[in-house]
């Protein structure tokens, strides 16, 4: 099959799987006194002032940390081939860090900064523009269109090309990113992707998923 359509069991599988971790995160927070908030009127800024916002951002981190198997019972069924990770802590406190340091100067909301803390990546062998993808989503989630939202992320400056997908369950929750590469641009988004991992690459790690695609 050519078409982007023979990836539709994994993007319905993650859906699918983000609805059932996020009734297990919702557990998580009611028993632990982990106070969720909503991202859409949160400032990136506010993280190093309001405990709570960040106390919130990493222990969804360790909470991800802790659910390898899930995922790996969850997504596997789909039969395509992916990768997973879950962002290392040095790694969104950088991203944090650029977010202040930015024209907006942490006035973003942080749904938009903080959409990645789980990163999923497929490699394809034939290259689907970003409109193509975009059709397809339309088609399959057109009367919901919010629950994935489709974004050409490529940045041709820094040898980066490549579509990514968002899942998006509400503002209380934590966006999802897909990312979805050609397998001829993998070694160049790779080296891309690690400019912005040279200033805490040399920080320790803490789990097996930490910021390593498995």
């Amino acid at each position: 099959m050519d078409s982007f359509a023979q990836f539709k069991p994994i993007i319905d599988a993650i859906v699918t799987t983000q609805n059932e971790l996020i009734i297990l995160w919702d557990k998580f927070c009611k028993d632990n006194g982990v106070d969720r908030f909503n991202q859409r009127k949160k400032k990136v800024r506010e993280i190093d002032s309001d405990i709570s916002l960040s106390d919130c951002v990493y222990r969804f981190r360790s909470f991800l940390v802790g659910k390898s198997n899930f995922f790996e019972t969850h997504l596997t069924t789909a039969g395509i081939p992916y990768r997973i990770r879950v962002k290392n802590i040095n790694s969104i406190a950088d991203k944090i860090s650029r977010y202040m340091e930015k024209a907006e100067q942490g006035e973003i909301q942080i749904n938009k900064c903080l959409n990645d803390i789980l990163g999923l990546r497929i490699i394809t062998e034939k290259s689907y523009p970003c409109d193509v993808i975009q059709k397809y989503i339309l088609e399959w989630y057109g009367n919901n269109q919010t629950r994935v939202r489709v974004y050409d992320s490529s940045k041709p400056n820094e040898a980066y090309v490549g579509t990514h997908l968002y899942f998006h369950y509400d503002n209380l929750n934590f966006d999802w990113e897909l990312q979805i590469w050609h397998k001829d641009v993998a070694i160049t988004n790779e080296e891309s992707h690690n400019k912005y991992k040279q200033s805490y690459t040399n920080w320790e790690n803490e789990s097996k998923m930490e910021e390593q695609w498995i």
